[in-house]
């Protein structure tokens, strides 16, 4: 009989954890990280090598804001295996978001390590066109004191064309786009979008196009585009895209809607630079 209820309990303790694991990973995949970062840390403390856990909590971590801790457990996959593309790719990404926070003297460093990263990911796996289209997206746009190159990006050009068309056009669009060649971007944004119909970046850099030239309804169009498109998780979390719908809506005369969505991004408890954002729009209001 004792072996039973000690048998009994182990399969308890079993299943509560793999329960904390499940809902771990649910709230994870359906972006709600605030809920998901409690849950990830005890999943993590409970399996410290499963690198499905680890990459969840770096990403969560990243996504409230902790980019220590993001950098800790990246470290940490990184010791269990030091060829993770999909790792270096988000050591990256962290890093850039990085650059708008810390001091002027450390801007440039943060920056140059995020290319370092994205150079890192495509050395490790060619064929990996996020981590490609990363180095060349940094060519293109950064500041040529920290590595910015638009000639070196327009030689990327056809590589990235070959290794994957729609990301290709999204690289064309941007150089186009960076000439003031307004028409053509355009046209190279749709393109990507039907290359790549279930792939929810080509929408949201359109988004992005359209309300840079000031074409706010398109952009809110291609916003709901995004939304109803399959979400991977680089991409850009509920605030973000509740902030640019509601400054949009603003801008468009409707300003109960566009408050109405500024504080719904609020409500997301996005992260510490966009936060100050959403407020900052309120405020005008």
């Amino acid at each position: 009989m004792r072996n039973f209820f000690l048998l009994l309990l182990l399969v308890t303790g079993l299943t509560a954890q793999a329960a904390t694991l499940d809902d771990a990973m649910a709230a994870y995949h359906d972006r709600e990280y605030r809920d998901a970062l409690p849950l990830l840390e005890t999943a993590a403390k409970s399996e410290p090598e499963n690198r499905d856990v680890l990459f969840a909590l770096a990403v969560t971590r990243f996504r409230t804001s902790d980019y220590k801790g993001a950098d800790a457990a990246i470290d940490k996959l990184l010791e269990m295996n030091p060829k993770d593309v999909e790792v270096e790719y988000l050591r990256g990404i962290v890093n850039i978001a990085q650059v708008g926070i810390v001091s002027i003297f450390r801007k440039m460093g943060v920056a140059k390590a995020a290319l370092a990263s994205w150079q890192k990911a495509a050395e490790l796996d060619p064929t990996h066109a996020p981590s490609v289209y990363s180095v060349f997206a940094y060519y293109a746009t950064a500041p040529g004191i920290v590595g910015g190159d638009l000639e070196k990006a327009k030689s990327m050009l056809d590589d990235l064309s070959s290794l994957s068309p729609g990301f290709g056009e999204l690289a064309r669009a941007a150089v186009a786009n960076r000439e003031e060649r307004f028409d053509e971007a355009e046209a190279h944004f749709k393109k990507a979008v039907e290359l790549m119909p279930d792939n929810s970046t080509p929408p949201f850099y359109l988004a992005q196009f359209y309300y840079q030239r000031e074409r706010f309804q398109d952009a809110i169009t291609w916003l709901d585009r995004f939304d109803a498109a399959p979400h991977k998780w680089e991409d850009p979390d509920r605030g973000t895209i509740l902030y640019f719908r509601g400054t949009a809506l603003v801008k468009l005369g409707d300003r109960e809607a566009g408050r109405e969505n500024l504080n719904l991004a609020l409500a997301e408890d996005p992260n510490d630079r966009m936060k100050d954002m959403i407020r900052d729009e309120i405020k005008k209001l």
